[in-house]
């Protein structure tokens, strides 16, 4: 028996999906660097949620929305941020 229901539950729900999640995060994000960033946010708020997953179609649940939601909100915030301003060094 595991001694942490909630990391069992994560590793048989979240994990066996991490490539799929990857794969989304990347088309949505269009780099592998952004992908990695959307995905590991994405297991942070699976982990912390998972003791409310009651069961149900988790292959949707986490590699579908999750990702993609969390894609939605870097979107935001890369737009939020202005763009830095060049720098010129005198040699």
């Amino acid at each position: 028996m595991d001694p942490d229901p909630s990391a069992h539950q994560f590793r048989t729900v979240v994990l066996p999906h991490l490539g799929d999640a990857l794969a989304l995060a990347r088309w949505l994000t269009g780099n592998t660097h952004d992908a990695e960033d959307v995905v590991q946010e994405a297991c942070l708020r699976a982990f912390v949620g998972i003791n409310g997953y009651s069961g149900g179609n988790a292959r949707a649940l986490w590699s579908l929305v999750m990702p993609g939601q969390q894609a939605r909100r870097v979107s935001r915030v890369r737009k939020r941020r202005p763009a830095p301003s060049p720098t010129y060094r005198m040699t």
